[in-house]
């Protein structure tokens, strides 16, 4: 992505051991993963990180996008969920997070993030494991 290489962003994917499967398609994960990260892309200054982790979270598959970036204020945190909301007037659709949680809401999945304005922001997300049937 030339905006990773532009502003020197360390990008980190980590992943835990043992996954179970999580109940959503690969083109549900993508647009969840992608949006998410693009977010946490433009969110970053120059020499930022962002991590990816996929793993666990309870006993749900999960993945957590985190970075060091802008943070959200505290006055438009109700609001980034909304579609054709951005924080970035005259960059992007605003449509990114509303995806996400349209994409959350479509699978069974749930989000929810944390943030501090000027320290970053961490996004999780939540399946529905798949059940396993008993082999018989």
């Amino acid at each position: 992505d030339d905006e990773i290489n532009q502003k020197n962003i360390r990008l980190v994917f980590e992943n835990d051991e043992n996954l179970p499967l999580a109940q959503v398609p690969q083109t549900g994960l993508y647009r969840i993963l992608d949006n998410l990260t693009r977010n946490a892309i433009h969110a970053s200054n120059n020499g930022g990180h962002i991590i990816v982790r996929v793993g666990v979270h309870g006993s749900k598959p999960s993945v957590l996008v985190i970075d060091n970036g802008k943070g959200i204020p505290d006055s438009i945190k109700s609001r980034i969920f909304d579609f054709d909301f951005s924080s970035k007037p005259g960059r992007g659709t605003g449509i990114g997070l509303g995806i996400v949680k349209n994409q959350c809401a479509f699978f069974g999945a749930e989000i929810s993030f944390k943030s501090q304005e000027g320290l970053g922001s961490e996004f999780l997300v939540t399946f529905e494991p798949v059940a396993r049937s008993k082999v018989v």
